[in-house]
């Protein structure tokens, strides 16, 4: 319980990152092999089981923010995960074991980052990134990699972000499908776009443009379902948004609402990302008009990453209190 709270109040470490993505560059995935010793056998049906704690792990994530069930999840991978790793399996099944484990391991990253347990995330990052790389799977491996470069973008490290997010590319090799390669890139140029470098952020966008014009979810693996074409154009809108270009950041805006209702914390992270691109055109009204639902149903989301969006805006529209639709809305927004 001690190292469980140290990890949660410690902080994004920048080397550590950087030897994660380092490792996977330079220390290729191996093919799988089984395992003919261990506590009892697994079978393709304990896989799809993890697979399917997944996607219900994924839904209350999205439905109530990361802190929601981080503490259920860590306690499914000590008591349910853990134990088929240390099973009897052969080749093929232990391959898809390990995947299933890695998935459910940056899940729990995914969640931790998403709360404000910087120290913690990147320990389950880096965990599942191991998982993927003795499960031979150089394109989840990627994708572990991209949410590092993630949540070095969210706590600051931008320059780390852009490292990263090239070690993912170079890490996952040909084995990247279109998709991921679009997603990892808009994070580099989101990063780009926070560092000022107007050049390497449209390089990059137009990097991702192209890979999202080749994406065909239909034989992307099912992992990487949670990036859709709402979620790319969110990520494009930001970028432009950070690099001061708020009026074709707007354009995406429409794209980026085209999200499952379930998906309530994306949906709230857009929704007030287009209220920032809206206030920074003049459009006071507009702004607030539709954050105002999302100012009041934050408090149902534990979503570190809404709140502090949230704080973001109310910052960006604080040069304006002295209109009435603003003063009105930072003073609900103090009432919270």
């Amino acid at each position: 319980m001690e190292r469980r709270r140290f990890l949660q109040s410690s902080a994004f470490v920048t080397a550590l990152a950087v030897e994660a993505a380092l490792d996977w560059r330079d220390t290729p995935a191996e093919a799988f092999t089984g395992r003919e010793t261990g506590t009892s056998a697994v079978t393709d049906a304990d896989v799809e089981r993890l697979q399917q704690a997944r996607d219900e792990f994924r839904h209350l994530d999205h439905v109530h923010g990361g802190g929601y069930a981080l503490s259920w999840l860590e306690g499914y991978l000590h008591t349910e995960v853990a134990p088929l790793l240390q099973g009897r399996y052969s080749d093929s099944v232990g391959g898809d074991l390990f995947v299933a484990a890695a998935t459910l391991t940056d899940m729990a990253g995914w969640m931790a980052m998403d709360v404000g347990h910087q120290g913690l995330a990147q320990r389950f990052y880096t965990q599942a990134a191991g998982l993927a790389k003795h499960a031979g799977d150089s394109a989840y491996g990627a994708y572990v990699l991209g949410n590092l470069a993630t949540q070095a973008l969210f706590v600051g490290q931008t320059r780390t972000a852009v490292r990263l997010a090239r070690s993912a590319r170079n890490a996952g090799g040909r084995a990247i499908p279109p998709t991921l390669t679009a997603r990892i890139t808009t994070t580099e140029a989101r990063a780009h776009a926070l560092i000022g470098d107007a050049h390497e952020t449209r390089r990059t966008l137009q990097i991702a443009e192209r890979a999202m014009a080749r994406s065909d979810p239909a034989h992307d693996p099912d992992w990487l379902g949670v990036f859709t074409p709402a979620h790319y154009s969110g990520s494009v809108m930001h970028a432009l948004r950070d690099l001061g270009d708020a009026k074709t950041a707007a354009r995406h805006a429409a794209d980026a609402m085209d999200l499952p209702a379930a998906n309530a914390r994306t949906r709230a992270l857009h929704t007030v990302l287009h209220a920032t691109v809206l206030a920074e055109r003049g459009d006071l009204d507009g702004a607030v008009e539709i954050a105002r639902p999302v100012q009041q149903a934050a408090a149902g989301i534990k979503s570190q990453r809404l709140d502090q969006r949230l704080d973001e805006f109310a910052e960006r529209l604080a040069p304006h209190r002295s209109a009435p639709v603003v003063a009105a809305y930072l003073e609900a927004n103090q009432d919270q």
